[in-house]
């Protein structure tokens, strides 16, 4: 398949719109400090742009659906502060810790079935979306 140099040069260097870069990383946030809540193993997919995902993330990550595993080291930490893994979920003060690597698959996925109020249905659309899997130790 070939692609365009301007193509390219946007994959290896993603750019995307800082309100959607804000709004993706802030969401990918919020999916790994909810899954430090959970016991153990953590299995979560999010919605998310590529482009943002492939910003913050020090190494490439260029298939789809291919897994990947990740090191905090790969973590850009302009975007994620020091102590980002490790975080106090529960009342009795424990503490969780995750235990890297971090399984990320990236992926497209389609869209709910809509119909229109003729009963026909809407195309369906496709999403990017993320998958994150880690384990956690408990302190």
């Amino acid at each position: 398949m070939h692609r365009s140099h301007l193509l390219s040069s946007y994959f290896r260097n993603p750019s995307p719109p800082e309100d959607v870069f804000t709004e993706n990383l802030e969401r990918l946030k919020n999916t790994i400090e909810s899954g430090l809540a959970e016991p153990l193993k953590t299995h979560k997919t999010v919605e998310m742009r590529h482009d943002v995902f492939r910003k913050v993330v020090k190494r490439p990550v260029l298939n789809l659906n291919a897994k990947t595993w990740l090191t905090e080291a790969d973590f850009d930490p302009r975007y994620f502060p020091e102590g980002w893994h490790s975080t106090y979920p529960t009342k009795r003060g424990d503490w969780r810790t995750i235990i890297f690597p971090i399984v990320v698959r990236l992926f497209l996925g389609r869209s709910h079935k809509l119909y229109c109020a003729d009963g026909k249905e809407l195309p369906r659309r496709w999403i990017e979306k993320l998958t994150i899997s880690f384990v956690k130790q408990t302190h």
